[in-house]
């Protein structure tokens, strides 16, 4: 049980990068087209600073807290507005067990 689960208050839809196509096109389950997987999560909106996985600083718009491990370049719809993951970072808690994730959009 995270600490966290008192205040995921929120929905939101996850549609999980599964590949790429013979074209170089992501691949995405369930496909964009369609309705996404429903998540309890909690949404902050602000702006922050990161470091992708590659290294490279980017600005977030979005922070997640939730259950579900997320990875990146995974697609989060959130109020209407599709965002894509680009960092997911996993919380302990205080005896070192996994606690939650935190997911940059």
């Amino acid at each position: 049980m995270s600490i966290w689960d008192s205040y995921y208050k929120h929905q939101a839809g996850l549609h999980r990068r599964t590949g790429q196509n013979i074209y170089g096109d992501i691949i995405y389950t369930p496909p964009l087209d369609s309705k996404p997987v429903q998540i309890a999560c909690r949404i902050e909106y602000n702006f922050k600073e990161i470091l992708d996985k590659d290294g490279n600083k980017i600005t977030s718009e979005a922070m997640l807290f939730t259950n579900t491990k997320c990875s990146p370049l995974d697609v989060v719809i959130a109020d209407g507005k599709q965002y894509t993951v680009k960092s997911c970072k996993p919380i302990d808690d205080i005896a070192g067990s996994l606690d939650h994730y935190e997911v940059y959009l």
